[in-house]
């Protein structure tokens, strides 16, 4: 239809990397990841002439350990750090005059433990932690200036999860 917008997508660029193997053989594993994003674009409701932040970055690093200890015990062990920061102009229905930064920072743990303990029992322990912080900010407003003074606060999180469960077959 005549006057319709389009989306527009400027440039995205994503590079991920993935590393994973044995440490020391059939004793330790790991696993490392990592990405990188950049892009610019707009959805058909954006304005790309209105000020503020327009481009959108993510940032994710992840790492995996799990050692073997003797024949029936096994430790998994994780952490990732994940960090994202976009332009937000509204919704479809809100009448925008300048860009806001959108801001999310995730920071997680895990471990567990499988532990076979006899011919017919399993034992399985995890315990984790997420840790999450987001906020909304005006144009202008510096990493630094955002940690100082928390503007525009929509919210941030913290878990701490742990659970065991013994299997036992029952003759």
């Amino acid at each position: 239809p005549e006057g319709a917008q389009t989306y527009q997508l400027d440039h995205k660029r994503n590079l991920a990397m993935a590393l994973g193997g044995p440490i020391k053989k059939d004793l330790m594993w790991f696993f490392a990841g990592i990405e990188f994003g950049r892009s610019l674009e707009f959805d058909p409701y954006d304005d790309p002439n209105l000020p503020g932040q327009k481009k959108t970055t993510w940032d994710n690093y992840d790492l995996k350990l799990t050692p073997q200890l003797g024949d029936n015990h096994r430790v998994n062990v994780r952490a990732g750090d994940h960090e994202y920061l976009g332009p937000d102009a509204g919704g479809a229905l809100d009448e925008r005059t300048t860009w806001s930064e959108s801001y999310q920072h995730d920071k997680m743990w895990a471990a567990d433990l499988s532990s076979v303990l006899s011919d017919s029992t399993f034992l399985e322990v995890r315990a984790g932690s997420w840790n999450g912080d987001s906020a909304n900010r005006p144009p202008g407003t510096d990493l630094f200036q955002l940690l100082a003074q928390r503007v525009q606060r929509v919210g941030d999180g913290y878990s701490v999860a742990c659970t065991c469960y013994i299997a036992t077959e029952v003759m």
